[in-house]
């Protein structure tokens, strides 16, 4: 069982903890640039900064054009000049330098759990923000679960090995993947596939819709998910509460398991009822009747199904 982190195995609402503030601006200039990069975003973490943007009170301003870069972050440009919102190495990407300070900061944030994002303006550091989100209640009973039934649990994120591991440590998943772009989950997929493994994916995203739609079998978070990873999946949960995987696997055995019992019970009857008929036992009216009992048991026994 792969699973996606973010969405998935926490809450997906994630929220605004601390700012850091660089080079004079202050608390409210680094929240209105931010929010104006991920003002027509869906991932959870833009969701965060709308909110902090709506308790001060800003009124963003439009932007220009906008660009996601999976994974990493996103950038915009207002009034020719460009916003860059993202990770340390989106910003080393787009040659803007980290000053020291800054580095740091996200640093030990990120040892302490905290997504850190760092926020640039015209190629000039103003400072950082720093995003926690919680384990859904039910995460760790979930992996316990599927630990008990023999399944092995992974973990696939883009997130940071801190981060991805301080949730993992929380949850009792010891198999870890972070820092992944969604094509390389989807080649960790292949991956798994290739080796003979029986590969299922849950994930709730955008980002996740390609490795859903590469597993085995793919299954979406309905309530949260994005309805291009639901369109991409094969089940779609319905609610948040994580035991419904477990649920879902439970019903998946007892449907093959009814499976097998009317192929066998049909089997068998029709055997009985050749041998019968051919000691004249039973003639061609009885064989006739008999011919629509198996339909009857056959449609009884898959009823149970409905419990």
């Amino acid at each position: 069982m792969v699973i996606d982190k973010t969405g998935t195995l926490t809450a997906g609402e994630p929220r605004v903890v601390r700012i850091k503030t660089f080079d004079q601006h202050n608390d409210r200039e680094i929240v209105t640039l931010a929010a104006m990069t991920e003002a027509h975003c869906e991932h959870p973490l833009a969701s965060a900064i709308l909110s902090k943007a709506k308790e001060y009170e800003i009124d963003l301003p439009e932007h220009g054009a906008c660009s996601v870069v999976p994974g990493r972050g996103v950038t915009a440009t207002y009034e020719s000049q460009t916003i860059i919102f993202g990770s340390k190495e989106l910003l080393k990407e787009r040659n803007v330098a980290m000053p020291p300070e800054i580095e740091r900061y996200m640093e030990d944030e990120e040892k302490q759990g905290r997504t850190a994002m760092a926020v640039a303006h015209d190629k000039q550091v103003c400072g950082a923000i720093s995003v926690a989100d919680i384990v859904k209640d039910k995460a760790k009973q979930m992996i316990d679960e599927l630990k008990e039934n023999g399944i092995d649990v992974i973990m696939l994120t883009g997130d940071n090995p801190h981060i991805a591991n301080t949730i993992a440590q929380q949850v009792g998943i010891t198999d870890v993947f972070a820092e992944l772009l969604p094509e390389q989950k989807v080649e960790k997929v292949k991956e798994l596939v290739r080796q003979g493994r029986k590969v299922a994916m849950i994930g709730d995203g955008v980002n996740d819709a390609p490795a859903l739609a590469e597993a085995q079998i793919g299954i979406a978070m309905g309530t949260a998910g994005s309805d291009v990873a639901i369109e991409a999946s094969d089940i779609a949960l319905m609610t948040d509460d994580l035991t419904r995987i477990t649920d879902a696997i439970k019903i998946s055995k007892r449907t093959f398991r009814v499976i097998k019992q009317n192929l066998v019970s049909s089997v068998i009857f029709n055997i009985v009822g050749m041998i019968l008929a051919s000691a004249g036992i039973l003639n061609p009216l009885m064989a006739a009747l008999a011919h629509s009992l198996p339909d009857f048991i056959l449609f009884i026994n898959s009823s149970r199904l409905i419990r």
